[in-house]
């Protein structure tokens, strides 16, 4: 297969986004037109281009497949505005649509599903996000190996966008509480974003919080992962972070928010903790339970394998076979001979986000 690039016009603001729209509605019905099936999706900045693609689409009577993979256009801080409230309900409403319509739906998470997707939809279907191979996963000698070295002391592990989203500001917050009440925490924060200016002033003041520079994801980030007890993930929004089966992978639990995202994915006492999502004294108790109880880490971690081992495993027999035969199953015969011909062929089309510039297009 070869890849071909398809220029689509660099946008910035909803403004430019809007006059340069009949432009990329241009080129899309061309690019769509040229090929037998799209890959899209529902999100994006400042307009999601899949707003159009998958309109063309539907349009030309081309299949297409989604993937949500967040949904950033819900409010989750508390801080947004009506602008974002419109928004937000304009994006939610549109996604609804376009997802009803996918010929095949891929969530990260069920309630993606159950709020997206009709009932018992055809096509839909919930893979949890993750980019671990079978490389990445410690066997059972090595984890045990990696975690009698770790220490005593309790290290934990905070590693994202220092935006206000990732619950940042909630767990600055819950560090300063226990450090006004004469108790140290250790944790790290890796990261760019807004918030790491603000992140740096707080660990000026507070022993025990460093700000760390960001490492390449892979082997230098799993070696990285190996040397904490525990990775934070306090997320407000809903959307299903892949660290927290990055962090499985290397026998490492995790203290997460209890959001529809991240629920499904942890084990209370067993592959983690969960605290109510936004409250900034109950993950100042899950800090002290966990320096107090450490021992019950060194519990969890083969489970924590387990669970990474289960999730590659799913992965690998969801294959394009089966994405295949959803599109044959729902087409007449000659449409499906058609896409058994696409499959085959491995011909479609594949936006990214308007704010990359370009249009990838496998054919």
């Amino acid at each position: 297969a070869e890849l071909e690039l398809w220029p689509l016009p660099l946008v910035q603001t909803t403004l430019s986004a809007a006059a340069q729209l009949p432009l990329t509605a241009a080129r899309l019905w061309r690019a769509i037109g040229e090929h037998d099936i799209l890959h899209s999706g529902v999100a994006g900045w400042p307009i999601p281009i899949g707003w159009v693609g998958n309109a063309v689409a539907m349009l030309r009577k081309r299949p297409f497949v989604l993937m949500v993979e967040s949904a950033p256009w819900r409010p989750s801080t508390g801080d947004e505005g009506v602008k974002d409230h419109v928004r937000a309900a304009i994006t939610e409403a549109l996604a609804r649509f376009f997802v009803r319509r996918a010929d095949v739906v891929f969530f990260t998470q069920p309630s993606y599903a159950r709020t997206l997707a009709r009932e018992g939809q055809p096509g839909a279907h919930v893979t949890p996000a993750t980019w671990i191979d079978e490389a990445d996963i410690l066997t059972r000698e090595v984890a045990e190996a990696r975690w009698a070295a770790k220490g005593d002391r309790v290290r934990l592990l905070f590693a994202g966008r220092l935006v206000a989203a990732k619950g940042v500001d909630l767990l600055l917050g819950a560090i300063r509480d226990l450090h006004d009440r004469g108790v140290r925490v250790d944790v790290d924060i890796i990261g760019d974003g807004p918030r790491r200016a603000r992140c740096e002033a707080v660990a000026e003041q507070v022993p025990g919080l460093r700000v760390l520079d960001p490492v390449p994801y892979g082997a230098p980030f799993f070696e990285l992962l190996e040397g904490y007890h525990g990775v934070l993930v306090p997320s407000l929004g809903d959307e299903q972070p892949r660290i927290v089966f990055d962090a499985y992978a290397r026998a490492v639990p995790v203290i997460a928010s209890d959001t529809d995202g991240l629920r499904p994915h942890v084990e209370e006492g067993e592959t983690g903790w969960l605290f109510a999502r936004g409250d900034r004294a109950a993950l100042a108790d899950g800090f002290l339970a966990i320096h107090q109880e450490g021992h019950f880490l060194l519990r969890m971690r083969i489970v924590r394998i387990r669970t990474a081992r289960a999730v590659l495993a799913r992965d690998r027999d969801f294959t394009d076979f089966d994405i295949g035969a959803e599109f044959i199953d729902q087409r007449d015969d000659a449409g499906g001979a058609a896409h058994r011909r696409m499959i085959e062929r491995g011909h479609g089309v594949f936006p990214l986000s308007s704010d990359d510039g370009v249009l990838h297009t496998p054919c």
